[in-house]
């Protein structure tokens, strides 16, 4: 879904035994918030109908409405599920924000150039990643922390980077 009204929470996973149960990865601090934010949407924008069934940490199994099958739950495997980005609570904060507001700022270098933008923020299970694409045009993963972003503006649209000296090798 490239509409950007709604954000990604979840990734069904693979199905979970025959009854059309399926295994989700949630993008959520507190999984117990899935249901908490009303309305679930697929990647057409239709609202889903999700019960909750137990978890298999990291993971939760949930129902989702008019899938009763293991063929079913095997033929939505690797969707995402959505809520509209207004459902969050709003940030009060100017030091806060949501990743999915760090996805397309302009990256400055500690001496103000631009050097590219940010294109994902992902996690796989080491910590936070930062997905960068160079002016270049080449691809890097930074870690998503204070050395390597000092300052984030999300009113601004940029973000300071301190590339690591491999990359400014790369970018040359």
């Amino acid at each position: 879904m490239s509409d950007n009204r709604f954000l990604p929470i979840a990734k069904i996973i693979s199905a979970h035994g025959i009854k059309g149960h399926v295994k989700i990865s949630h993008f959520l601090f507190d999984s117990s918030n899935l249901l908490k934010y009303g309305k679930i949407f697929d990647h057409s924008g239709n609202i889903v109908k999700i019960k909750l069934l137990g978890q298999k940490p990291p993971n939760l199994i949930v129902q989702i409405a008019d899938i009763n099958d293991r063929d079913a739950a095997e033929g939505i495997q690797g969707e995402f599920l959505y809520i509209e980005k207004a459902q969050l609570p709003e940030i009060k904060s100017a030091n806060s924000f949501y990743y999915i507001d760090l996805i397309g700022l302009q990256l400055i270098n500690k001496v103000g150039d631009e050097i590219g933008q940010i294109i994902n923020v992902d996690n796989f299970g080491a910590g936070d990643v930062i997905e960068i694409r160079l002016l270049n045009g080449k691809i890097e993963m930074l870690p998503f922390n204070n050395d390597t972003f000092p300052q984030i503006n999300i009113t601004e649209k940029y973000a300071i980077v301190d590339l690591p000296d491999i990359v400014i090798a790369k970018e040359k």
